[in-house]
């Protein structure tokens, strides 16, 4: 469905939350803190800067247990697929949408071309959810300005008209802007 389009949370026995955290390699104690405050939480926006700075080769990324150097962008890639997986086993809904798509506002955008929702009680499988993520990223590298102003606004406005029930519920919407810096102009 559209960015924002109702999908209901799975319920989520907080063992089962506090069991995939520790999985994930958490300690028990952070795990059952996480597992409590969890049910608050409806859905995570992740807003993803690709503009054309994020080029730049001055990221880094943990992998088997060491620092490697790679671009502002794989860097953020990288994040964003940790969050993915993170979301996908402890159950709450996530979306992650591009700074630079090729949608010109938010009635144009389309799953899996400039955002990808992932919820584990959508039809598709885990494995495959994560893929359509990987496949957006792949798809829409560094380019363009940076008009995060004009994105955080549409955000905003859409968790104000299409996540009212989760407020009504008393549930979060978390929202992550995973940027390298300063939008582009004071009004972008």
């Amino acid at each position: 469905g559209p960015p924002g389009a109702v999908y209901a949370r799975e319920v989520t026995n907080p063992e089962e939350v506090k069991a995939g955290l520790m999985e994930l390699g958490v300690p028990r104690g952070l795990a059952q803190t996480l597992a409590d405050e969890d049910a608050k939480i409806g859905l995570r926006i992740y807003l993803l800067d690709n503009s054309g700075s994020t080029a730049a080769c001055d990221g880094n990324i943990l992998k088997n247990m060491s620092m490697q150097s790679c671009t502002r962008w794989e860097e953020i890639c990288h994040m964003a697929e940790e969050h993915a997986r993170w979301n996908m086993t402890i159950g709450v809904p996530c979306e992650f949408l591009l700074l630079n798509c090729p949608a010109k506002d938010v009635g144009q955008l389309l799953e899996g071309r400039d955002y990808v929702h992932l919820h584990r009680s959508k039809q598709a499988s885990e494995a495959d959810q994560l893929a359509s993520l990987r496949k957006m990223l792949d798809r829409n590298g560094p380019r363009g300005v940076t008009p995060m102003t004009k994105r955080v606004n549409e955000i905003h406005d859409r968790i104000k008209t299409q996540f009212t029930h989760l407020i009504n519920e008393g549930q979060y919407v978390f929202f992550t802007i995973a940027t390298d810096g300063m939008p582009t102009a004071p009004n972008s």
